[in-house]
């Protein structure tokens, strides 16, 4: 999850940006952060030696997230011990790890998995936001996924429409990731989300502490019970 300190209370930040609803679901002011995001975290890693990438990648070698059979699991709750410290970029996958965690959890969704270091090593290359401590931009996800050969559908809310369109799109499709703020200040999470055998979805890393996936009827069904505000969802 990535978090945002702010003072500003919710009337002033609406204020702020003029007109909270656009901001919440113009792809073009995203686009713009994204390409914001980039230029600082590019002048940002070129301030650093070439020994903190480096020493990064040799910590994540260390974390496999595979059964006795070598399986890869799926992660639950990056809060937790096993997960938390594993540094990504300037932060850790703890604080700010919620994207690659949730392409991590898809892959295994489509019977394609992948090392969680080899994840985590793309996007400290890749779409890194603020050097990582604020996480990974989600407009640099569907990349990864392209890149791998899958098509990706991406769908947005347009001012007034029911979230009942990405259960639609979702049901075209195997696994999904999806970001959204939390409603808690300007909290930005990233979830991977795939089918549940009785029709329902499930939801890997659902919180900090999760400790496995979280059932919802649906994903209009997880908005609505914790009060979330869509950001995007990519379905593959």
């Amino acid at each position: 999850m990535v978090s945002i300190d702010s003072d500003l209370d919710d009337e002033q930040i609406r204020l702020i940006f003029s007109n909270w609803e656009k901001f919440k679901t113009n792809k073009e002011i995203i686009d713009m952060i994204y390409g914001l995001s980039k230029v600082l975290s590019a002048a940002a890693w070129g301030g650093l030696t070439s020994a903190v990438k480096i020493g990064n990648r040799a910590a994540r070698k260390n974390y496999t997230f595979c059964d006795a059979n070598g399986n890869y699991q799926y992660i639950n709750g990056q809060m937790r011990s096993a997960t938390r410290d594993i540094p990504y970029g300037l932060a850790t996958i703890g604080l700010a790890g919620c994207e690659v965690i949730a392409v991590y959890n898809s892959m295994i969704t489509l019977g394609n998995p992948q090392p969680f270091n080899e994840v985590a090593d793309y996007f400290e290359d890749n779409g890194m936001f603020a050097s990582g401590f604020f996480g990974t931009h989600v407009n640099a996800l569907p990349e990864y996924f392209t890149d791998r050969g899958y098509s990706v559908t991406e769908v947005r809310l347009i001012s007034g429409e029911s979230c009942i369109k990405f259960d639609k799109a979702f049901a075209k499709g195997t696994t999904a990731i999806f970001s959204f703020y939390t409603g808690d200040g300007l909290n930005v999470h990233t979830v991977s989300i795939s089918h549940a055998d009785d029709g329902r979805i499930i939801v890997y890393n659902d919180n900090n502490y999760s400790t496995e996936g979280v059932l919802y009827d649906s994903i209009e069904d997880m908005i609505q019970k914790n009060g979330y505000i869509p950001i995007v969802l990519y379905v593959m």
